[in-house]
């Protein structure tokens, strides 16, 4: 919500801002907020749908039982909804969906309901250039559709990531408890929270599989693979163009 006054204090006067929505609601809260209270609108939004990996914005109970909206339709809408924020200070929000993008053919079909781009991520796990350990990127490759899960995060929010041995233990355990407290969400108690969700994190990103917290995206089941980036990239590329 406060976004503008606090980039105002620790970054250049034009740093782009860019929210992290869910539908069209959101985009119209902070868009509304922002104009309002600040004088700002979103420079661009990224629009994370219910196939997205890590924390998701919709409910457990959506997410289950498939009645969260597909990207697709949230696209439409968001588009629609930024418009009179886009007409009354004379430019474009872009929106860039996220989520279930894995080719090029997404990201035309995307662009044609609205959408200036896409954002696309688990993809890009499993590359040469990715920071990840080895193991974090094998994972990724190794995944089957039947290995995701929607998991209850720490912060809150309903997740999706690998059926790690972490995964499994919580499930069968209720939580491990953290060996000490980083300190790093206001809102969580070491005393009671199911697991540090920054170790797991961490220790995910050094690619240890029994501890790590190994957050993915719905189509990771399709990688077969690690690639570079420029590979990827020209894939893309060239689907997106014949998909035009």
């Amino acid at each position: 919500r406060d976004l503008p006054a606090i980039a105002a204090e620790v970054a250049e006067s034009d740093a782009a801002l860019a929210p992290v929505v869910s539908g069209g609601r959101s985009a119209s809260v902070i868009s509304r907020l922002w104009d309002r209270h600040f004088q700002r609108i979103p420079d661009f939004v990224v629009l994370e749908g219910p196939l997205a990996g890590g924390h998701l914005g919709f409910s457990a109970e959506e997410l289950a039982d498939g009645s969260a909206k597909p990207l697709d339709e949230i696209v439409s809408d968001v588009v629609e909804t930024l418009r009179p924020y886009e007409e009354k200070c004379g430019r474009k929000i872009p929106v860039f969906p996220a989520g279930g993008v894995y080719d090029g053919a997404d990201i035309a079909r995307l662009e044609k309901l609205g959408a200036a781009g896409a954002q696309i991520a688990t993809r890009f796990i499993a590359t040469e250039e990715c920071d990840a350990a080895p193991a974090y990127k094998q994972a990724m490759v190794d995944a089957k559709e039947e290995d995701v899960r929607i998991i209850k995060s720490p912060v809150g929010m309903p997740g999706r990531a690998l059926f790690s041995p972490l995964i499994r233990k919580v499930a069968e355990l209720g939580r491990i408890a953290p060996s000490r407290c980083l300190q790093c969400l206001r809102t969580c108690n070491p005393a009671d929270t199911p697991y540090c969700i920054t170790q797991a994190l961490i220790d995910a990103a050094k690619g240890d599989w029994e501890n790590g917290l190994f957050f993915c995206g719905a189509n990771v089941g399709r990688i077969d693979r690690i690639t570079t980036v420029r590979e990827l990239m020209d894939e893309l590329v060239t689907e997106w163009r014949n998909n035009r």
